[in-house]
């Protein structure tokens, strides 16, 4: 019988997401999902909630919940920031 398969990212959580951290640490985590996991699988990790609005970069690039998340990449979860 054979395995599930895995991926391991790198998620790096900025400024006020890393309250949403289980763990101590200083923002950024290693984390574990099933091959074929999303964006929102990421978020949901974290227990982030679904209206809570956050930007999300795959690997330097924009993306979005419904994005696949490949094996070792680096993701950035930021808040959006508003200025004035």
């Amino acid at each position: 019988m054979r395995e599930p398969m895995t991926i391991s990212v790198e998620v790096h959580l900025h400024a006020g997401l890393q309250r949403f951290a289980p763990e101590v640490g200083r923002g950024q985590y290693v984390r574990e999902f099933p091959d074929g996991a999303r964006v929102s699988d990421v978020l949901a990790s974290f227990g982030l909630p679904h209206d809570r609005r956050v930007i999300v970069g795959v690997n330097g690039q924009q993306a979005s919940v419904d994005d696949p998340v490949p094996h070792g990449a680096r993701i950035d979860l930021v808040p959006p920031i508003a200025g004035g």
